[in-house]
């Protein structure tokens, strides 16, 4: 069996690390940090228990970030180096990945406004997304450099 290489890292190490485990993270944290949202009703529906930490955030600045904003970095995150994945990483392709993973993160946004999706559609939510994928690019981008120049 091939092994296909992402920089001096097998395919499968980058899927974990830079997609699956940010997901994660996040879907942890809002499962016990936040249970009034949408995401943590349906898991919870499903669930035979129900293990939230509720009331120790409601006095720091950075909670309403948290609650409405980091899921949505996490999955442009994600969702860009998983495009990176796919079209196998080369300079014109990450701005190609770039373009594509924004604008799936503003269709999805104005799909909610519309009503065709679910959710309620919020301007700072495509920041944030775009900050996401902004830091995915920048972070591949600069990986390569490194490797380039230590070759």
């Amino acid at each position: 069996m091939k092994s296909y290489m992402i920089g001096n890292k097998t395919v499968r190490y980058y899927v974990a690390c830079k997609v699956l485990l940010p997901l994660l993270i996040g879907g942890i944290m809002y499962y016990l940090f936040f249970p009034e949202v949408t995401f943590v009703k349906t898991l919870d529906s499903y669930m035979p228990f129900h293990y939230h930490i509720c009331g120790i955030y409601n006095n720091y600045a950075l909670v309403p970030f948290l609650r409405f904003y980091l899921f949505d970095f996490i999955w442009a995150y994600s969702f860009a180096n998983m495009l990176q994945i796919i079209l196998l990483e080369n300079r014109v392709r990450i701005l190609l990945t770039y373009v594509i993973a924004l604008s799936v993160g503003v269709q999805y946004e104005f799909s909610q406004l519309t009503g065709l999706f679910f959710g309620t559609f919020d301007i700072f939510d495509i920041i944030a997304e775009a900050i996401g994928i902004t830091i995915s690019m920048l972070t591949t981008i600069c990986s390569r450099r490194d490797k380039n120049e230590k070759n």
